[in-house]
């Protein structure tokens, strides 16, 4: 078969195969060296390729889109709303605001102040305004505040709330940026908590396309952090919850973790393979290839142009368990030759062409199992899917050709040296002494892995009844799995970060004191009257909507007709001039439109067209309109949003569905005037991207499954005429991913951005053991089938020094056997099988005793090397490398006790009907 001719050439040309490995790895070094690695994760690298999340991005890219950064304020004395807290909050916005390096991109840079929002500015103005003092100065609020004492604050703030003329919006902001203890209705003027909003302007960045990128708010949310904590308090603790930092926490986390990662993994694999190996040159070899494999990932992953990020972390930890597992089974299956009595040549040539494609197998299985990633709407999963199958092909690659070749030339040249005595010899003194030093560790573990065979022999029908059993009941509670979306699960538990966006949610009635917005994206002629009449129905139609958020009574929507009637409509407030409004466009306004705030009849699209020419040519109102109105560069307004304040549970699934459907309910208005119309933002938005996250998980599992199924169905089919057989060795693993997900559930770990493959992943990663299992189970039948009669190895004692001697014979066979150390001559008698059906059992036995000490080792290593995330920063990668361990655990346990019951009513079946015929 093909790993045959492929371990032919191995053998045949070792310096040339070490060359072209090499060859590859210093390609794939210049990669990394010419393209860089790059690292970024943002919650929009998770965005599906779908019409909301491209209407979302849209919405970023045609639209002015609002930016603001949230303070948290924690009172000391779990009131801040007394003198010295709201001194102490005010103290913090004027150094924030007066900074050379903040100004420019304050939202209204001319007027510093205005870009504000807390209690204690608006206390602070209110108080002013009875002094008839409109346009206050930082300075004038702080000392109006530090004049008056608690009791003053708290009744001026029940009089800002009691007030006629006091905006719905200024009240709305006290229920928004306090904390839930805030309770005006029963008395209750208190609050342990606050939150201060500055508004930016994300247009005024020097950014290539006029709008502020990630760099930029990254550089200013700095800047407030150092301002924030350069800043003296002792009434108050403050942190800027700026995304770009949170972000920036996520990614020194990274790389903080890949710091501790990688060389506790590769310390934990030399143990490991000190154990088993014995032997440091075949470590080193091994350690080598690994190392090759994690650099052609870098190398390739950077030529394709893919960011590294958190999830990507896995990826080196995943290569370094997995990959590590086929120089253990290479290595061990090699040793096994030697001792059986095979030359050098023809042990390298063996062990390719049977552990080789059991790998091949196993390599092909998981590779499919990442890349169905690729069907993930989500670019990210793909992206780390495509990662992981180049880590797992190079792998395979340099364990199959890299580790061999080495180990051959190194084995000749000790042969030559006269290091290495009796090779091709069933009687090799010094693997007779290290078998005789392994029996002892060995035995037991041969004892407890056969139990699989023991049970496949005699309780077969108890062994499926009481794993169905198990299957059912863990697929019952997986059903109840939740799923989550929120980038910033990211953030290592134990920061201070972490406590304060935990603070945040919990003490909060609208998280990060702002509500938050949901988007209706509406494309065609937005200069058509009629179209601007249903966009007023379609918001009226808000108003019974449970989540929306409503001022007196009506939705809280940002639109084209709110910023029209804003500008045609003066709003004079305690004495202060409404700088949105201009006279000249109210006459304008209310020559074409209604007071209710739509078109007149008889109005044309010309008329609506010269409301947002001036709107567009006003430097005052351009923001304004920009935020709602897109135009063409052919100057034709052809896309507007309606922005629409909500407060919904982000957790509360229920909730955004319900929402969700109202809003489409209520735009069908809309739908039959404009071209296009698209419910995207928020909530809404995160739920269809966990929709995704389930979909591609059921999708990823699906295509794993058949495709493994078909893969294993062929070569099973080729070699032995069975359609069952891939089908056998596959169900064991389908258990373990109903197992894996119900654990799950059971310790409360929810499927998010890093555990939603861990379904397809079973699939891929568990198989690896099943099949080294079923093809050394058929190797057996194949012997005894052949030859009619099944050959085996037992252990003899030399009754005169007590050498314990391998010794291969076969039924009824007598064998002369020569002591290797003292040279006593002697008979072994093996007898012959009791049953028809025996010689099955035994196959089985020995197949899982013989391949047990490398599936142990192999599973171990794997099991360690996953269980090593658990020390990751980030929360999601514990979870990650703590279920992918079990998985292993739960595949490797399957393999060995539950795969050899299948197998054996399989081959007695076939037995029965005569039908092991080649």
């Amino acid at each position: 078969m093909i790993m045959d001719r492929f371990g032919k050439k191995v053998s045949k040309y070792p310096k040339l195969t070490i060359v072209t490995v090499v060859v590859i790895t210093l390609i794939a070094m210049g990669s990394i060296q010419i393209f860089g690695i790059e690292q970024e994760f943002s919650e929009e690298s998770f965005m599906p390729d779908m019409e909301i999340a491209i209407a979302s991005d849209e919405i970023s890219m045609n639209f002015t889109t609002s930016a603001s950064v949230s303070i948290l304020v924690k009172s000391k004395d779990d009131d801040v709303l007394t003198s010295d807290n709201l001194v102490e909050i005010l103290q913090i916005e004027k150094n924030i605001i007066e900074d050379s390096t903040i100004i420019p991109v304050l939202a209204i840079p001319e007027m510093p102040s205005a870009n504000v929002n807390s209690v204690a500015d608006i206390v602070a103005q209110m108080a002013l305004l009875q002094q008839n003092i409109t346009v206050p100065t930082m300075d004038q609020k702080i000392i109006m505040i530090q004049n008056m004492n608690d009791e003053q604050v708290k009744q001026l703030i029940s009089v800002i709330l009691s007030s006629d003329q006091t905006p719905i919006e200024v009240k709305g902001i006290f229920s928004m940026i306090l904390t839930k203890d805030f309770n005006p209705i029963q008395g209750e003027f208190k609050a342990k908590g606050s939150m201060i909003i500055i508004n930016l302007d994300p247009s005024s960045a020097g950014a290539s396309n006029g709008i502020m990128g990630q760099s930029d708010f990254s550089e200013i949310e700095k800047k407030m952090d150092d301002i924030v904590k350069d800043t003296k308090s002792e009434c108050t603790e403050m942190t800027v919850m700026g995304s770009s930092i949170i972000m920036d926490e996520i990614m020194e986390a990274n790389t903080a973790s890949m710091a501790i990662l990688l060389p506790l993994a590769f310390t934990l694999v030399i143990i490991i393979l000190a154990i088993i190996y014995r032997s440091g040159i075949d470590m080193m070899f091994s350690l080598i290839a690994l190392g090759f494999a994690i650099i052609w990932v870098y190398g390739f992953g950077s030529a394709l142009g893919y960011t590294f990020n958190p999830m990507t972390t896995a990826v080196p930890i995943l290569i370094v368990g997995l990959g590590i597992d086929y120089g253990i089974h290479i290595t061990m299956r090699y040793r096994e030759e030697i001792r059986g009595g095979k030359k050098i040549d023809q042990s390298i040539v063996i062990t390719i062409a049977s552990v080789g494609m059991a790998l091949l197998l196993a390599t092909v299985t998981t590779v499919v199992s990442f890349m169905s990633n690729l069907a993930s709407p989500i670019n990210l999963l793909g992206q780390f899917g495509v990662l992981c199958a180049i880590g797992i092909i190079g792998s395979f690659v340099t364990m199959t050709t890299f580790v061999p070749a080495c180990k051959q030339l190194r084995d000749n040249r000790r042969f030559k040296k006269g290091k290495i005595r009796d090779i091709g010899s069933n009687n090799n003194h010094s693997e007779n002494r290290r078998s005789k030093m392994k029996n002892v560790g060995e035995k037991v573990l041969d004892k407890t892995m056969s139990s699989g065979a023991v049970a496949a022999e005699h309780h077969p029908i108890i062994v499926i009844i009481v794993v169905s059993l198990i299957t059912i009941g863990a697929v019952v509670v997986s059903f109840q799995l939740e799923t989550t979306f929120n980038f910033e699960d990211f953030l290592p538990d134990d920061l201070e970060i972490s406590k304060d966006l935990d603070y945040m949610i919990s003490e909060f009635g609208i998280s990060g004191g702002m509500a938050e917005e949901v988007n209706i994206l509406i494309k065609g002629n937005i200069a058509d009257p009629e179209l601007l009449r249903v966009m007023d129905e379609t918001i009226s139609n808000m108003k019974d909507d449970k989540s929306v958020i409503k001022k007196v009574d009506e939705p809280d929507v940002q639109s084209i007709l709110s910023v029209m009637k804003d500008w045609a409509t003066n709003t004079t407030l305690y004495g202060v001039q409404d700088a949105n409004y201009d006279p000249d466009f109210e006459t304008m306004y209310y020559s074409i439109m209604t007071g209710n705030g739509v078109p007149s009849q008889g109005t044309t699209k010309e008329d609506i067209t010269n409301l947002y020419n001036w709107l567009y040519s006003n430097t005052k109102s351009i923001k304004a309109v920009q935020y709602v109105l897109h135009k063409t560069d052919n100057n034709i307004y052809d896309s507007s949003v309606l922005r629409i304040s909500v407060n919904v549970d982000s957790n509360d699934n229920k909730a955004i569905e319900a929402l969700q459907n109202d809003l489409n309910k209520d735009k069908t208005p809309l739908d039959y005037s404009a071209d296009k119309v698209i419910v995207t933002g928020g909530s809404i938005l995160t739920k269809v991207i966990m929709d995704s996250l389930n979909e591609s998980q059921i999708r990823s599992l699906i295509i794993t499954i058949i495709l493994s199924l078909i893969v294993l169905t062929i070569v099973f089919w080729y070699k032995w005429r069975s359609i069952t057989l891939g089908l056998i060795t596959m169900t064991p693993v389908i258990f373990c991913v109903a197992w894996t997900l119900g654990t799950m559930f059971l310790v409360n770990i929810p499927l998010n951005m890093m555990t939603i493959t861990i379904a397809s992943l079973t699939i891929g990663l568990g198989i690896t053991y099943g099949i080294h299992i079923t093809h050394r189970f058929l190797e057996g039948i194949e012997k005894n089938s052949m030859k009619n009669h099944f050959p085996f190895i037992i252990k003899a004692r030399c009754p005169n020094c007590s050498e314990i001697v391998s010794v291969s014979g076969k039924p009824s066979e007598v064998v002369r056997v020569t002591c290797p150390k003292c040279a006593t001559l002697g008979k072994v008698l093996f007898k012959k099988p009791t049953s028809a059906t025996s010689y099955i059992d035994d196959v089985c036995r020995s197949t899982v005793t013989n391949t047990g000490t490398a599936l142990f080792g192999a599973a171990a290593t794997t099991i360690s090397g996953f269980g090593l995330l658990i020390f990751a920063l980030m929360p999601p990668l514990q979870q990650f490398g703590g279920i992918t361990a079990l998985t292993i655990l739960y595949s490797f346990l399957a393999s060995v006790f539950i795969l050899p019951t299948f197998l054996v009513l399989w081959a007695k079946w076939k037995q029965k009907n005569n039908r092991f015929d080649h």
